[in-house]
């Protein structure tokens, strides 16, 4: 089970780009947020404030303040820098923002803020590991936020060194896809116990840790995942990410 607010993230990035997607197939960059496709899938500003508060809820836990308007910023404020910006230069002309552009500036912040929340929870995972290992009667396994983090630390059948300088990886590469892809098919492997299926995995961490990976043996580590472990191709996230790397 991957960690509760990268889901809600996903599940927001997921509904902006349905959106942003159908606008396209109407021709309607100004569509209605109350045509029913949309209405049903549009964030709402409770949604918003929602995430963004606990990113800069779990950033003040680790450094005792919010984040910088140079490591990150809210929605709200990034909004409110795009219009100081006008303000400051009133010859600038001003292009009306669509409905369209609103959510593609929206699906921006959050894959962006899904990067950021990420190395948060992998530094806030490394410092409870420190914490557990000076406490030893503290299993590390029962403070780490997120299973998928939880399950990794303690794992025999996951090597906990490649599965983070994976993600590490694909951090730096700006692959927010590709990283809530691994976490999942990590935690369905971990779940499994199967440890043939943990050196699939690890090649396929290898793989896409490299600057340039090779399709062909990220496609074969996937698919003897999938024949050992036939759970991992129901993983959407997985197979959406992994499917676009391979097309």
């Amino acid at each position: 089970m991957e960690n509760p607010i990268i889901a809600t993230v996903d599940d927001l990035v997921k509904r902006l780009r349905e959106c942003s997607a159908h606008a396209r197939a109407e021709n309607d960059p100004n569509i209605s947020v109350t045509e029913p496709y949309i209405s049903l899938r549009a964030p709402s500003g409770h949604e918003i404030h929602g995430i963004d508060q606990s990113v800069k809820e779990l950033f003040h836990q680790l450094h005792g303040r919010i984040p910088n308007e140079a490591e990150w910023r809210d929605w709200y404020q990034e909004e409110n820098i795009r219009d100081s910006v006008y303000r400051a230069n009133p010859h600038l002309e001003r292009t009306p923002t669509t409905t369209l552009q609103a959510w593609e500036n929206m699906l921006e912040h959050f894959l962006g803020t899904r990067v950021f929340l990420s190395k948060l929870l992998h530094e806030q995972a490394h410092r409870r590991e420190l914490e557990a290992a000076r406490t030893p009667s503290n299993h590390y396994k029962e403070i780490i936020m997120g299973d998928v983090f939880k399950n990794i630390s303690n794992s025999s059948i996951i090597n906990r060194s490649s599965f983070f300088d994976a993600l590490s990886s694909l951090e730096a590469k700006s692959e927010p896809d590709l990283m809530a892809a691994l976490e999942s098919i990590a935690g369905e492997v971990e779940a499994s116990g199967n440890k043939e299926a943990g050196e699939l995995l690890e090649q396929l961490m290898e793989e896409l840790s490299r600057e340039d990976p090779r399709r062909s043996l990220i496609q074969r580590s996937w698919e003897g995942l999938v024949d050992l472990l036939p759970s991992v191709a129901k993983i959407a996230t997985a197979t959406a990410a992994l499917g676009k790397l391979l097309s």
